[in-house]
């Protein structure tokens, strides 16, 4: 009898435990923070564009990468949307730096390997989304993971916000229709 009721007990008191609204947020207080979601094509795989996101509290950035050809130009594109009554900071210059990769050459204005608003690679599209576009060329087939540094600033009416994330996309080079590589 005893052994029972105090099987009920701990029972009772883990339902209760878990069902406070509060336990969930506690925990994930101390938790660190998520890493960039990536997603690449599967080995064997051939055609799918890849991508990568990045999320704060009033922003999300997506980075994505089609399936490119070797020795041609292939773009990637950044996307930051603003969310939460913040908007895209007309003033700041937004700025990509490439990291070195093995087999990718950068192909920015400004330096091999920066892109931003001063060379004409940042467009704002409204108020809340503006988009980067970084071009890469891959000297060999394959999936190598192009990454780097992306300055990027989001406002509201009290403030702003200036960030700096690291973002890595995976992208697949294959060779052209009829040429070997």
């Amino acid at each position: 009898m005893r052994s029972a009721l105090s099987a009920a007990f701990v029972l009772a008191m883990t339902a209760f435990a878990c069902s406070r609204p509060d336990a969930a947020p506690e925990a994930a207080k101390d938790a660190p923070a998520a890493p960039a979601k990536q997603a690449s094509p599967q080995e064997g795989t051939t055609g799918q564009p890849a991508s990568a996101s990045v999320a704060g509290d009033h922003f999300v950035v997506d980075a994505t990468a089609g399936v490119c050809k070797v020795n041609e130009e292939c773009p990637i594109t950044l996307t930051v949307k603003a969310s939460g009554g913040f908007h895209i900071n007309k003033e700041f210059p937004y700025k990509f730096t490439g990291s070195d990769v093995d087999g990718v050459t950068y192909l920015g204005k400004d330096g091999a390997k920066t892109f931003g608003r001063a060379s004409g690679d940042f467009v704002e599209k409204g108020e809340t989304v503006g988009v980067l576009n970084v071009r890469v060329k891959g000297a060999g087939k394959g999936t190598k993971t192009v990454a780097g540094s992306f300055k990027f600033s989001v406002c509201s009416e009290a403030n702003c916000q200036m960030e700096q994330k690291d973002l890595a996309v995976p992208v697949t080079f294959q060779c052209a229709e009829g040429v070997a590589c």
